[in-house]
């Protein structure tokens, strides 16, 4: 249905038609019967299943709840009237990325290309935070390049690759419809991360080739946190009992790796960019 409106039942109606059947070699003309009744039995049996299909029933197993539907619209938190500036050149709807100086820069990363450079658009400086999604930039990348591991409580992610070759790391939080996927993705490839799945990125692409660029897009009015709730952030603000089991070692043992995390102090951690890195290089033997 469209416009809101519930679309209304139409009846349908069924014709059951009896004829004279001959009775073919070998068999009577009731088993013959017999055999088109039970013919007519499955497939209207496949139909069926096939309309709840269509209604969305078979769909429901295959992806976490609230993949299929429009997440509700949220407040961006932005200024409900506009400012002076705003009034003199009225709402922007287009937002120059490239032009802006970048929330978070890595000169010791890929050197050659001028460092690793992530922008994050301001959502209150594009259509008066209304517009129900925000946006990431990334460039700079090369080999060895990583955007960590990391998942998002309240977005779904759609990214598209500006260029390079950029392979993408996906686990879903319950093993449907597969536990993990690993694919390599070229320019103008798009990958879609629902919201709460852990997800990676890694430029395959060297310095002397140009590097990887791609573009990110979350489902929400406001700016994803700095951190992303990283993998390493996360286990640092859990318990060391649930810490343990997601990592499948003994307590013990993660007590003395805890040291190592971002945020080790514990649950009042507020992590940087430096403490937990939106990106980092992998060792060269990776890849």
């Amino acid at each position: 249905w469209s416009g809101g409106s519930v679309a209304q039942p139409r009846p349908v109606i069924l014709v059951l038609a009896v004829i004279r059947l001959p009775a073919a070699e070998g068999r009577s003309a009731l088993m013959v019967l017999a055999g088109h009744v039970a013919s007519f039995a499955v497939s209207g049996m496949l139909a069926l299943v096939l309309c709840l299909c269509l209604a969305g029933g078979c769909f429901a197993q295959l992806l976490p709840p609230g993949t299929r539907s429009a997440p509700s619209p949220r407040s961006s938190g932005c200024p409900e009237a506009p400012s002076d500036e705003e009034k003199k050149q009225g709402v922007q709807y287009v937002y120059h990325m490239a032009s802006e100086p970048p929330n978070v820069h890595y000169p010791e990363y890929c050197s050659q290309l001028g460092g690793v450079n992530v922008r994050f658009n301001d959502p209150c400086a594009w259509a008066h935070g209304e517009a129900q999604l925000t946006v990431a930039h990334f460039d700079g990348m090369c080999k060895g390049a990583t955007r960590v591991i990391h998942w998002h409580d309240g977005a779904d992610e759609w990214g598209y690759v500006n260029s390079g070759r950029l392979q993408t790391y996906v686990a879903s939080p319950d093993g449907l419809p597969w536990p993990s996927s690993n694919n390599v993705l070229s320019q103008h490839g798009v990958w879609y991360f629902p919201r709460g799945w852990l997800h990676g990125l890694l430029c395959l692409t060297p310095e002397s080739e140009g590097g990887c660029v791609f573009t990110i897009v979350f489902s929400g009015p406001v700016s994803v946190p700095i951190d992303n709730h990283n993998l390493d952030t996360t286990v640092a603000q859990a318990p060391s009992s649930v810490a343990a089991e997601a990592l499948s070692v003994p307590v013990d043992n993660y007590r003395r790796m805890r040291p190592e995390f971002a945020g080790s102090a514990g649950p009042g951690v507020n992590a940087s960019p430096r403490s937990s890195p939106l990106v980092t290089m992998v060792a060269p033997s990776i890849c």
